[in-house]
Protein backbone atom coordinates (compact mmCIF):
# COMPACT_ATOMS: atom_id res chain seq x y z
CA UNK A 1 0.00 0.00 0.00
CA UNK A 2 2.78 2.43 0.40
CA UNK A 3 5.32 1.76 -2.59
CA UNK A 4 4.56 2.94 -5.95
CA UNK A 5 7.24 1.25 -7.63
CA UNK A 6 11.10 0.25 -6.63
CA UNK A 7 14.70 -0.37 -8.69
CA UNK A 8 17.85 -1.41 -7.59
CA UNK A 9 20.85 0.40 -8.76
CA UNK A 10 23.78 -1.23 -8.76
CA UNK A 11 27.08 -0.36 -10.93
CA UNK A 12 26.94 2.22 -13.17
CA UNK A 13 23.28 2.54 -13.77
CA UNK A 14 24.11 4.16 -9.43
CA UNK A 15 26.63 6.62 -10.51
CA UNK A 16 23.89 9.55 -10.94
CA UNK A 17 22.81 9.48 -7.41
CA UNK A 18 24.82 11.32 -4.58
CA UNK A 19 26.91 9.36 -2.24
CA UNK A 20 26.21 5.62 -4.29
CA UNK A 21 26.37 2.74 -1.79
CA UNK A 22 29.02 0.00 -2.74
CA UNK A 23 26.66 -2.76 -2.99
CA UNK A 24 23.84 -0.64 -4.57
CA UNK A 25 20.91 1.64 -3.85
CA UNK A 26 17.24 0.30 -3.75
CA UNK A 27 15.49 3.60 -5.48
CA UNK A 28 11.65 3.20 -3.40
CA UNK A 29 9.12 5.51 -4.77
CA UNK A 30 6.29 6.34 -1.79
CA UNK A 31 2.65 6.41 -3.53
CA UNK A 32 2.22 10.41 -3.21
CA UNK A 33 -1.48 11.12 -2.85
CA UNK A 34 -2.55 13.26 -5.96
CA UNK A 35 -5.76 15.62 -6.11
CA UNK A 36 -8.57 13.26 -7.30
CA UNK A 37 -9.83 10.96 -5.12
CA UNK A 38 -9.49 7.19 -6.15
CA UNK A 39 -10.91 3.55 -5.04
CA UNK A 40 -9.00 0.74 -6.32
CA UNK A 41 -9.01 -3.39 -5.45
CA UNK A 42 -7.15 -6.08 -6.94
CA UNK A 43 -8.22 -9.87 -6.34
CA UNK A 44 -5.98 -12.75 -7.44
CA UNK A 45 -6.30 -16.86 -6.71
CA UNK A 46 -3.64 -19.64 -6.73
CA UNK A 47 -1.28 -20.95 -7.92
CA UNK A 48 -2.14 -24.52 -5.70
CA UNK A 49 -5.10 -22.56 -2.60
CA UNK A 50 -3.57 -18.90 -2.43
CA UNK A 51 -5.32 -16.17 -2.48
CA UNK A 52 -5.02 -12.56 -2.13
CA UNK A 53 -7.14 -8.95 -2.03
CA UNK A 54 -5.96 -5.18 -1.68
CA UNK A 55 -7.69 -2.11 -1.59
CA UNK A 56 -6.01 1.12 -2.13
CA UNK A 57 -7.42 4.60 -1.91
CA UNK A 58 -6.41 8.39 -2.52
CA UNK A 59 -8.23 11.03 -0.56
CA UNK A 60 -7.55 14.93 -1.51
CA UNK A 61 -8.77 16.50 1.62
CA UNK A 62 -7.71 20.34 0.94
CA UNK A 63 -6.60 21.66 -3.22
CA UNK A 64 -3.30 21.47 -3.07
CA UNK A 65 -2.71 21.41 0.10
CA UNK A 66 -3.50 17.70 2.09
CA UNK A 67 -3.92 14.75 0.78
CA UNK A 68 -3.83 10.84 1.90
CA UNK A 69 -2.80 7.35 0.14
CA UNK A 70 -4.76 4.55 1.84
CA UNK A 71 -4.20 0.96 1.53
CA UNK A 72 -4.62 -2.68 3.00
CA UNK A 73 -4.10 -5.88 1.97
CA UNK A 74 -4.51 -9.75 2.99
CA UNK A 75 -2.54 -12.65 1.74
CA UNK A 76 -2.98 -16.81 2.11
CA UNK A 77 -0.18 -18.01 0.67
CA UNK A 78 -0.13 -22.23 0.02
CA UNK A 79 3.73 -23.46 0.69
CA UNK A 80 4.80 -26.88 -0.44
CA UNK A 81 5.39 -27.90 3.84
CA UNK A 82 1.65 -27.57 4.08
CA UNK A 83 1.69 -24.47 5.94
CA UNK A 84 -0.41 -21.58 4.52
CA UNK A 85 1.13 -17.89 5.60
CA UNK A 86 -1.06 -15.18 6.20
CA UNK A 87 -0.30 -11.60 5.81
CA UNK A 88 -1.76 -8.68 6.81
CA UNK A 89 -0.99 -5.49 5.68
CA UNK A 90 -2.01 -1.79 6.11
CA UNK A 91 -0.02 1.50 5.08
CA UNK A 92 -0.97 5.51 4.76
CA UNK A 93 1.45 8.19 3.01
CA UNK A 94 0.69 11.88 3.64
CA UNK A 95 1.01 15.29 1.56
CA UNK A 96 1.08 18.32 3.57
CA UNK A 97 2.20 21.77 1.50
CA UNK A 98 2.65 24.01 4.42
CA UNK A 99 4.18 26.80 2.32
CA UNK A 100 4.42 27.06 -1.23
CA UNK A 101 7.94 26.25 -0.12
CA UNK A 102 7.56 23.67 2.16
CA UNK A 103 6.32 19.95 1.97
CA UNK A 104 5.88 17.60 4.38
CA UNK A 105 5.40 13.71 3.26
CA UNK A 106 4.43 11.30 6.75
CA UNK A 107 4.04 7.84 5.68
CA UNK A 108 3.95 4.32 8.03
CA UNK A 109 3.43 0.79 7.14
CA UNK A 110 2.16 -2.35 9.55
CA UNK A 111 3.02 -6.04 8.82
CA UNK A 112 1.73 -9.21 10.21
CA UNK A 113 2.78 -12.79 9.45
CA UNK A 114 1.85 -15.66 10.68
CA UNK A 115 1.59 -19.07 10.03
CA UNK A 116 4.61 -19.40 8.32
CA UNK A 117 7.29 -22.40 8.84
CA UNK A 118 10.74 -21.99 8.12
CA UNK A 119 11.71 -25.23 5.75
CA UNK A 120 13.01 -27.91 7.89
CA UNK A 121 16.65 -28.98 7.43
CA UNK A 122 17.41 -32.21 6.37
CA UNK A 123 21.73 -33.23 7.23
CA UNK A 124 22.44 -36.91 6.40
CA UNK A 125 25.42 -38.61 7.38
CA UNK A 126 26.67 -40.38 4.29
CA UNK A 127 27.17 -39.46 1.11
CA UNK A 128 23.03 -40.05 -0.13
CA UNK A 129 20.58 -38.09 -0.71
CA UNK A 130 17.57 -38.50 1.97
CA UNK A 131 14.42 -40.07 0.39
CA UNK A 132 12.39 -37.83 -1.62
CA UNK A 133 9.50 -35.71 -0.04
CA UNK A 134 5.69 -35.93 -1.87
CA UNK A 135 4.44 -31.88 -1.91
CA UNK A 136 2.02 -31.07 0.77
CA UNK A 137 2.91 -33.75 2.54
CA UNK A 138 3.45 -32.52 6.72
CA UNK A 139 6.73 -33.52 8.04
CA UNK A 140 6.73 -31.64 10.68
CA UNK A 141 4.30 -30.46 13.92
CA UNK A 142 1.81 -27.89 12.43
CA UNK A 143 2.47 -25.90 15.94
CA UNK A 144 5.92 -25.25 14.95
CA UNK A 145 4.73 -22.00 12.80
CA UNK A 146 6.16 -18.45 13.24
CA UNK A 147 4.51 -14.89 14.15
CA UNK A 148 6.51 -11.58 13.37
CA UNK A 149 5.02 -8.51 12.92
CA UNK A 150 7.07 -4.98 12.06
CA UNK A 151 6.05 -1.58 11.90
CA UNK A 152 7.87 1.14 9.41
CA UNK A 153 7.32 4.73 9.66
CA UNK A 154 8.98 8.15 9.31
CA UNK A 155 8.68 11.47 7.38
CA UNK A 156 10.19 13.63 5.05
CA UNK A 157 10.34 17.04 4.82
CA UNK A 158 11.92 19.35 1.26
CA UNK A 159 12.28 23.31 2.03
CA UNK A 160 12.82 25.50 -0.66
CA UNK A 161 15.42 27.79 1.26
CA UNK A 162 16.63 31.50 0.18
CA UNK A 163 18.04 31.79 -3.72
CA UNK A 164 18.75 28.47 -4.80
CA UNK A 165 19.11 26.55 -1.67
CA UNK A 166 17.51 23.38 -1.08
CA UNK A 167 16.73 21.20 2.69
CA UNK A 168 15.80 17.77 2.56
CA UNK A 169 15.45 16.19 6.06
CA UNK A 170 14.17 12.43 6.95
CA UNK A 171 13.52 10.62 9.76
CA UNK A 172 12.78 6.65 9.78
CA UNK A 173 11.93 4.06 12.10
CA UNK A 174 11.70 0.66 11.80
CA UNK A 175 10.32 -2.24 14.48
CA UNK A 176 10.60 -6.29 14.02
CA UNK A 177 8.97 -8.49 16.69
CA UNK A 178 8.79 -12.27 16.21
CA UNK A 179 6.19 -13.85 18.92
CA UNK A 180 7.05 -17.35 18.07
CA UNK A 181 10.14 -18.57 16.12
CA UNK A 182 10.90 -22.37 15.35
CA UNK A 183 13.68 -24.24 13.53
CA UNK A 184 12.90 -27.72 12.54
CA UNK A 185 16.16 -30.10 12.03
CA UNK A 186 16.23 -33.37 10.79
CA UNK A 187 20.05 -34.75 11.80
CA UNK A 188 21.89 -37.91 11.24
CA UNK A 189 19.47 -39.23 8.45
CA UNK A 190 19.73 -42.44 7.30
CA UNK A 191 19.29 -43.63 3.54
CA UNK A 192 15.91 -45.40 4.25
CA UNK A 193 14.86 -41.73 5.32
CA UNK A 194 15.24 -43.00 9.63
CA UNK A 195 16.10 -39.82 11.34
CA UNK A 196 17.01 -37.69 14.51
CA UNK A 197 14.33 -35.18 14.89
CA UNK A 198 14.90 -31.73 16.88
CA UNK A 199 13.35 -28.40 17.12
CA UNK A 200 15.23 -24.91 18.20
CA UNK A 201 12.48 -22.99 19.90
CA UNK A 202 13.49 -18.70 19.89
CA UNK A 203 12.11 -16.70 22.61
CA UNK A 204 10.00 -13.53 21.85
CA UNK A 205 12.78 -11.55 19.85
CA UNK A 206 12.45 -7.51 19.04
CA UNK A 207 14.56 -5.54 16.95
CA UNK A 208 14.59 -1.85 16.52
CA UNK A 209 16.41 0.88 13.75
CA UNK A 210 16.15 4.82 13.77
CA UNK A 211 17.94 6.54 11.35
CA UNK A 212 17.58 9.78 10.00
CA UNK A 213 19.37 12.35 6.98
CA UNK A 214 19.58 15.91 6.72
CA UNK A 215 20.55 17.16 3.18
CA UNK A 216 21.65 20.37 1.80
CA UNK A 217 22.34 21.46 -1.42
CA UNK A 218 23.11 24.64 -3.19
CA UNK A 219 23.00 25.39 -7.48
CA UNK A 220 24.88 27.71 -8.98
CA UNK A 221 24.65 28.33 -12.44
CA UNK A 222 27.18 30.32 -14.50
CA UNK A 223 26.87 30.68 -18.73
CA UNK A 224 25.65 26.87 -19.73
CA UNK A 225 27.67 25.42 -16.91
CA UNK A 226 25.41 24.19 -13.79
CA UNK A 227 27.48 23.12 -10.47
CA UNK A 228 25.44 21.44 -7.66
CA UNK A 229 27.01 21.52 -4.09
CA UNK A 230 25.85 19.13 -1.16
CA UNK A 231 26.55 17.82 2.26
CA UNK A 232 24.33 15.79 4.09
CA UNK A 233 24.80 14.31 7.66
CA UNK A 234 23.65 10.29 8.51
CA UNK A 235 23.17 8.62 11.97
CA UNK A 236 21.54 5.35 12.24
CA UNK A 237 20.70 3.75 15.82
CA UNK A 238 20.09 -0.24 15.95
CA UNK A 239 19.20 -2.01 18.77
CA UNK A 240 18.42 -6.33 18.41
CA UNK A 241 17.77 -9.00 20.80
CA UNK A 242 19.75 -12.30 20.10
CA UNK A 243 20.40 -15.60 22.23
CA UNK A 244 17.75 -17.52 24.68
CA UNK A 245 16.64 -20.50 22.25
CA UNK A 246 16.75 -23.72 23.63
CA UNK A 247 16.50 -27.41 21.48
CA UNK A 248 14.46 -30.33 21.84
Amino acid sequence: PLVANSTMRVGISAQSYLFPAPTGIADVHLRIPGEKQVISAVAGYGPYQRYAIEVDSQIPVITDKLGFSVGAGFTRDDNNDVSYPKICVGGAVGRWRATDKVEIIPFGVFNLRTGRKNRAAIYTNGPWLPPEIPRHVEITPPWTTNIENDWNYGVISNASLWDNWRLRVGLFRSMVSRDAWFVNNFQNTQANGASQYSIVSFPRQEFYSTSGEVRLSDVITTGSWRHTFTGAFRGRLVKKQFGGSTSK
